[in-house]
């Protein structure tokens, strides 16, 4: 016995593999354009060795804060999207202070974040901070949300310390801190403004 499919069973046939190829053709090409753009706009480097800058343009019942320059070494490390890491806050520039800190004043802090990228355009990171209390200072929190340019992360922060808010920049060169102390500030001055 041979079977024979009619015109309507013909088509009732093609229209059933069509409806199961389409979707199936539709993802792997959706996959094979991800994997081709992974290969082709890989993820930024944001790992390892970096020094931010931040300058408080506002902040709560403490105008003394605003302008103040604080400067951090900081050290990033990547898992896929996820960032862990420390930083330790090395100088300060503000109406108390001016330089380097000593030993016994700088903080030690734990940070994680994520790498939020984007394929067009510049990808973003978002970083949250742990502060330790510096003598009796009660601890805090800081958080960057920046935008990753080469080798530099330009953005805002904010702390939580008299909520304050400013600008951030990183970058992977340490800013330069040596000299008398008012041409210092206006290079720091002159980096936070370029951005």
């Amino acid at each position: 016995m041979v079977w024979r499919l009619t015109d309507a069973g013909r088509e009732k046939l093609v229209d059933f593999l069509l409806g199961v190829l389409r979707p199936l053709v539709a993802a792997i090409g959706l996959t094979m354009g991800a994997a081709l753009l992974e290969g082709w706009l890989p993820a930024p480097n944001v790992g390892g060795h970096w020094y931010c800058l931040t300058r408080t343009d506002a902040a709560l019942n403490n105008d003394g804060l605003i302008g103040m320059f604080l400067l951090y070494d900081t050290f990033l490390r990547i898992d896929g999207e996820a960032i862990t890491g420390n930083d330790e806050k090395f100088a300060e520039y503000s109406s108390g202070r001016r330089g380097p800190l000593p030993g016994d004043r700088r903080s030690q802090n734990l940070l994680s974040g994520t790498v939020h990228r984007k394929y067009f355009g510049d990808s973003e990171v978002s970083i949250g901070v742990a502060e330790e209390g510096e003598g009796t200072l009660r601890a805090s929190t800081r958080s960057y949300d920046m935008t990753i340019s080469d080798d530099r992360m330009v953005g805002e922060f904010h702390s939580t310390v008299a909520n304050q808010r400013g600008r951030v920049v990183c970058r992977r060169a340490i800013f330069d801190v040596v000299g008398d102390r008012d041409e210092v500030e206006r290079r720091l001055e002159s980096e936070i403004n370029r951005g």
